[in-house]
């Protein structure tokens, strides 16, 4: 029954796929859960162009000024994506 796996998965803190045909409520079922348990949830519709940054994060470059000396002082900086902050996550393929 997926109540009791995912009541498992949330109990061991662990993973949950949920697999079935379209139109049955996995998405619904996902989004409840984590509304009634007070998780942040990321949902990301899959396509043939995912980008793995898309969910993954992001390199980016911080351009910040240099108060002592003048000009700028440019950094790496890793933003992190939906995957690595979220505590329930929803990646619904739309391959159909």
């Amino acid at each position: 029954d997926v109540k009791d796996g995912l009541l498992l998965a949330l109990v061991a803190k662990e993973h949950a796929y949920i697999e079935g045909p379209p139109g049955v409520g996995k998405t619904m079922v996902a989004e409840l859960t984590s509304d009634r348990l007070g998780l942040s949830r990321f949902t990301y519709q899959m396509h043939r162009d995912t980008r793995l940054s898309d969910m993954l994060g992001d390199a980016v470059l911080v351009r910040e000024p240099n108060l002592e000396g003048g000009g700028e002082i440019i950094r790496h900086s890793i933003r992190k994506g939906g995957l690595l902050t979220s505590q329930l996550c929803v990646l619904d393929d739309i391959n159909r």
